[in-house]
């Protein structure tokens, strides 16, 4: 979710070498309607639902080997902190954060969004103490990432759905865990 946080307040735009751009709702902003409109939206279409809907959930827009968007669901942890969610294959992570002490409006390449009014904590409290600093070609993860839980079999079959465009394929991991689960259901 903080890339592009990132990138807009360390870089005053996009990272270099980044492959997408991350934004945030709150999960209870989540509303099927949204999941409606980009299933059918004909330029940046939804190609992949991880977690479920009052769980876990993120969506990546757009097409999967290009430039695209993931859109994170952040969630609330208790009075103080929140968390968004990281899916590793079968393994649900959460990167936790105090919440925003408020949302401000921003600038990124003559766009306004909204951003949390202390991007430094956020960013020190995701990437660590100001290792956001400098570039990482490198960097996948937070150092502030938590295993939480994984799916069985079934569940992660249900937790993750693929849309695919004409002419794209399903990952071949995916395509395999199918077949598993087709033989297991049927013996």
């Amino acid at each position: 979710m903080a890339g592009t946080l990132l990138g807009w307040y360390r870089e005053c735009g996009i990272i270099p070498h980044t492959t997408d751009a991350d934004f945030s709702l709150y999960s209870d902003q989540f509303d099927s309607e949204i999941e409606n409109f980009l299933i059918n939206d004909k330029l940046i279409p939804l190609s992949l639902k991880f977690g479920l809907d009052n769980d876990s959930l993120e969506f990546r827009i757009g097409h999967e080997n290009a430039f695209h968007i993931d859109l994170f669901f952040t969630y609330e942890l208790n009075q103080t902190h929140q968390w968004f969610p990281y899916h590793s294959g079968r393994q649900v992570k959460r990167t936790l954060f105090s919440k925003f002490s408020g949302i401000c409006s921003a600038e990124l390449h003559e766009e306004k969004f909204l951003v949390p009014c202390d991007p430094v904590r956020v960013l020190n409290e995701i990437y660590g103490e100001n290792e956001w600093q400098r570039p990482d070609k490198k960097f996948k993860v937070s150092p502030n990432l938590k295993a939480w839980k994984s799916w069985n079999l079934n569940q992660w079959l249900n937790a993750i759905k693929y849309r695919l465009s004409k002419g794209e394929k399903l990952p071949f991991y995916f395509n395999c865990f199918s077949l598993l689960k087709i033989l297991f259901d049927n013996y």
